[in-house]
């Protein structure tokens, strides 16, 4: 099912894929590589101030240096950094060849991708560990 947005792009929206472990036992993932909105080229610029700084983390879709632990986001991946896992399906995936553990997102990324969620129909916090203060309306 593809979106439009307001520039008249389409865009695919989110989709719940089923991935199975070693044993067969499915999990569900979320493909967030089309969300990533940065070039090769801002993506290494990004990595070298990074690299130049002291920083809380380092943002795995834009490599932006993440300043503050508590406006970051991090997500469970399976078989690459864009490869969401639901995160009380974690267990599971754990089980799976492809298990990576998790990566942080800093707080632009967290957010778009966040909104992509609402805007698919999907829970967001099904998919991505928060360490924001999050209102009660969220």
């Amino acid at each position: 099912m593809k979106k439009t947005n307001n520039l008249n792009e389409e865009r695919e929206m989110l989709k719940v894929r089923k991935e199975k472990n070693r044993n067969g036992v499915e999990f569900n993932t979320i493909d967030i590589g089309n969300l990533i909105r940065v070039s090769t080229q801002m993506f290494d610029m990004n990595d070298n101030h990074y690299n130049q700084g002291s920083f809380y983390g380092q943002c795995s879709l834009c490599a932006k240096a993440i300043k503050n632990a508590h406006t970051s986001f991090s997500i469970i991946c399976v078989g690459n950094t864009t490869t969401a896992v639901q995160l009380n399906q974690d267990d599971i995936a754990r089980d799976s060849g492809g298990y990576m553990e998790s990566f942080e997102l800093g707080s632009e990324c967290g957010k778009r991708i966040k909104r992509e969620f609402k805007n698919s129909g999907l829970n967001w916090k099904d998919y991505l560990i928060t360490k924001t203060k999050e209102r009660a309306n969220g």
